[in-house]
């Protein structure tokens, strides 16, 4: 009995040492890491709002200054896209509300997928933090894109499609404000 306990410990051991079970320290560094060499390395401008990377796309857009911010306990409305995050975004979503996409993959079955903008209160809670953090001082027209650690996304757990300890980039097209 003792033997083959030794040998499950050993064998659990060498798994989680080669697909990197013990080293979630180095997860979020890295995740950092490669989220800041890629925006840089493409020359975005970014804040980073509570450990989320933010990047307005088109902030400099003619009229957007006119434009309310949007603020804890606002309702907002958006389109989004999400994206895994490696060392740059993957080709391929994984997540989305946005019809045109879903329709250009063959054999997706959209009937259980809400393809309507997503309408949440600011702050309120209910979605990952990662967007939470991002949500504040949005105006309509933005095209907002969140780089979002693993913490601040569904953690070791998988999700959506997405394995433990993912980075993801989500897009959002802000709609409404209200």
């Amino acid at each position: 009995m003792r033997t083959l306990v030794f040998t499950i410990f050993i064998i659990i051991s060498t798994l989680c040492l080669t697909y990197s079970c013990g080293s979630d320290a180095d997860v979020l560094p890295n995740q950092i890491s490669s989220i800041v060499k890629y925006l840089d390395n493409k020359g975005v401008e970014y804040v980073n709002v509570e450990g989320v990377y933010k990047s307005i796309i088109n902030g400099d857009r003619y009229g957007r200054d006119e434009l309310v911010d949007s603020k804890s306990g606002d309702s907002i409305s958006f389109n989004f896209e999400a994206y895994t995050f490696g060392s740059s975004p993957s080709s391929q979503w994984f997540y989305t509300n946005k019809k045109s996409l879903v329709d250009a993959v063959d054999g997706i079955n959209t009937q259980y997928w809400d393809l309507t903008p997503r309408r949440v209160k600011v702050g309120s809670g209910g979605l990952i933090k990662g967007i939470e953090y991002g949500l504040p001082n949005c105006r309509v027209g933005d095209s907002i894109h969140l780089y979002i650690t693993s913490d601040l996304a569904y953690g070791d757990h998988s999700a959506q499609g997405v394995g433990g300890n993912s980075a993801i980039l989500y897009i959002l097209n802000i709609i409404d404000l209200k």
